[in-house]
């Protein structure tokens, strides 16, 4: 949203206030590794899937909260189900079509976050906004 940056965290508490109701979808690797560094999976996933609690739990309106994570072998048992929804993917295209997908099939207002530029641009394409994963990791960090 203008002027807003989409990769600084005013964008995310822009996101927050707006009344909705929408979807999320969360590139999860890409803001996990970006939270917790690349060296650390599992505490990415947790990390991620802990930073769009965050999201829903500060956002002003009804946002459904979506995290997708690549999985070569299918869910992990490591997180459990709660208000924010946890999508694996092993299908070819990974996490980043499924991604797509979401913000093409689903309705109403969508917000994607991601730092994968081919990811903002499918996004945007199917009419969804794109904001970066950087702007979460800030406002995170200065909440």
């Amino acid at each position: 949203p203008a002027p807003l940056r989409p990769d600084r965290k005013e964008s995310i508490g822009w996101l927050v206030a707006q009344p909705g109701p929408g979807v999320v979808i969360v590139d999860g690797y890409n803001l996990g590794f970006q939270l917790a560094g690349r060296r650390d999976p599992a505490g990415g996933r947790a990390r991620a899937v802990m930073a769009a609690d965050h999201l829903r739990r500060g956002a002003r309106g009804p946002w459904r909260i979506i995290v997708v994570f690549d999985s070569a072998l299918g869910a992990v048992d490591e997180l459990l189900p709660g208000p924010v929804e946890i999508r694996y993917t092993a299908e070819a295209g990974g996490a980043d079509r499924e991604i797509a997908e979401l913000a093409r099939s689903l309705e109403g207002a969508r917000v994607v976050l991601s730092n994968d530029r081919e990811v903002r641009e499918a996004a945007e394409r199917c009419g969804a906004l794109a904001l970066w994963s950087d702007a979460v990791a800030e406002w995170e960090g200065s909440r």
